[in-house]
């Protein structure tokens, strides 16, 4: 009968039974899709220095080929994505808010298991749950798109803990995305004749200014973040609004800071919106006098009641109650934005100054916020056609 006991970690003395005394190294790798446990690697030597060069070895091979991390039990999955969510320097307070979001899947799927024992099966049952039966807040199913960002936040995360050697592999790289429909820009971004109409029925609202820069294409915390001193008026009725702030909230606290890439830009205004502003500021002085001492000047251009800025919240809800009141196509304020795009660009304003409007890179805004309809698709496919053909 043969006796064992431990030398030092993962070296084991044995004795057989025939009496001749070996050494038994052993290394743990992570378990692969679809085992239940971590696999172990062993071998018998003569001697604990054969048996410690054996480790080494075993072990420099497994991290040469991405097989072998140290065993870590007490790492879970919430643990390390608090750690990582808390690393991220780089992030706004509402992107954290949209990241963290985006792992709550992830934490009610498998947040209480070792982050090493994640599997590609494992990410790909909680995304397959994701798709068909949703969460608690949203049941019946998610999009296609939610469930992609899920995937991308949750491989960026793992892609940390691969750099820092806390895993051997990231499991959400290896899941396929969905795909994702592509739909038809007339089903959300409304057209010139569109945007009129809407312009038109808020002509009286107390935000009419604010509404104007929207269908500029200025982003919602842009809008509301805008004070007073960032809009200069000239002597020959134009003027320039100074966009440089942002406010968000996130949950039910208002951060304001700098705008979403951090670059402030200047943008050139006509008379006509020049006299939207004018008309806000005049509501602004009635709203003043009605309220008298109990009225606060914020120095914002969209204010409430009291004076005080205007909550994000409140403006997106506003605009909803608007387009439903004017009868138009259902939009957000996002979708607004992206009608902005498609108006300057039908009108022939070059991509790039479209950007530069927008504070964006040429190829995010074609690629990101423009969809050519089919009637415009069509109108370029005439114009080819009679410089081809000659008619």
């Amino acid at each position: 009968m043969s006796s064992r006991r431990k030398v030092e970690p993962g070296i084991y003395r044995r004795t057989t039974s025939t009496g001749r005394v070996v050494y038994d190294a052993q290394v743990t790798l992570p378990r692969e899709d679809g085992q239940a446990h971590a696999r172990q690697v062993s071998k018998s030597c003569r001697t604990v220095a054969e048996a410690r060069k054996w480790r080494r070895t075993t072990q420099a091979a497994a991290l040469d080929t991405g097989t072998y991390v140290k065993p870590r039990r007490d790492l879970t999955v919430d643990r390390f994505l608090d750690e990582w969510l808390a690393g991220r320097r780089d992030l706004k307070p509402s992107s954290v808010a949209t990241v963290a979001n985006n792992l709550r899947p992830a934490r009610a799927a498998f947040g209480s298991r070792t982050l090493q024992s994640i599997t590609p099966g494992d990410v790909d049952r909680m995304l397959t749950a994701m798709a068909t039966t949703g969460s608690s807040r949203r049941p019946g199913g998610l999009s296609p798109q939610t469930c992609n960002m899920a995937r991308a936040t949750l491989k960026a995360a793992f892609a940390v803990a691969v750099k820092r050697g806390l895993v051997s592999r990231n499991p959400a790289a290896d899941v396929e995305a969905f795909t994702v429909p592509t739909a038809d820009p007339g089903d959300y971004v409304w057209t010139g004749e569109h945007v009129a109409a809407f312009r038109a029925s808020v002509a009286d609202d107390p935000w009419f200014g604010g509404w104007v820069l929207s269908a500029l294409g200025m982003r919602l915390g842009e809008v509301t973040a805008l004070r007073w001193d960032d809009v200069a008026f000239a002597d020959d009725g134009t003027g320039l609004v100074t966009v440089s702030r942002n406010r968000v909230a996130v949950g039910a606290v208002i951060h304001e800071g700098t705008t979403k890439n951090g670059k402030s830009r200047t943008l050139p205004i006509g008379p006509a919106v020049v006299a939207a502003l004018r008309a806000t500021s005049a509501r602004q002085s009635e709203a003043k006098l009605a309220a008298g001492e109990a009225y606060v000047a914020s120095g914002y251009v969209l204010t409430d009641a009291a004076g005080g800025p205007v909550r994000p919240g409140a403006y997106q809800r506003a605009f909803g109650a608007h387009v439903r009141a004017a009868g138009l196509p259902p939009s957000t304020l996002h979708q607004f934005r992206h009608s902005a795009v498609g108006v300057m660009l039908a009108a022939g304003v070059a991509p790039e100054l479209v950007a530069m409007w927008l504070g964006h890179d040429p190829r995010q805004t074609l690629g990101t916020y423009w969809r050519p309809r089919t009637d415009e698709v069509a109108a370029a496919g005439a114009a080819l056609s009679a410089v081809v053909m000659g008619s």
